[in-house]
């Protein structure tokens, strides 16, 4: 009957266009190349995944790893609003404090989706292989 077959022809068309998020990418292989999005706080950014294991992401640059089907990026990156936070208590006489450490590392997952990656709530699309 004619629901059947619909709903079936549905079900197929979906899953062609729908995000396929469980999409396992074949080895790391597939996922070396550059990303981009223009969402970026209204600005151009990029995700750049390397053959050697090094990274440069809209926060910085570090290295990535694929692990138990999850994509990671590591990085490290300077805390500047701790350090103006401090730079503002130590003009005004609040804080003994000056020879802090504002190096912080980041390891955050970033989910692989169909012709691209998504990050911070951003898609950036795959522009290379």
């Amino acid at each position: 009957s004619t629901p059947l077959y619909s709903s079936a022809a549905s079900d197929v068309y979906k899953r062609q266009v729908g995000i396929n998020v469980n999409s396992n990418p074949q080895g790391n292989k597939d996922l070396v190349g550059t990303y981009k999005t223009n969402t970026w706080n209204g600005k151009e950014a990029i995700i750049a995944l390397q053959k050697d294991k090094s990274m440069i992401c809209p926060n910085g640059s570090g290295t990535w790893l694929f692990e138990d089907g999850k994509l990671y990026i590591e990085y490290d990156y300077t805390d500047s609003a701790a350090m103006m936070v401090d730079e503002f208590n130590k003009n005004i006489g609040t804080n003994q404090e000056s020879n802090k450490d504002y190096k912080k590392h980041a390891k955050q997952e970033v989910m692989v989706v169909e012709s691209g990656l998504m990050y911070n709530g951003h898609f950036f699309e795959k522009v290379n292989k």
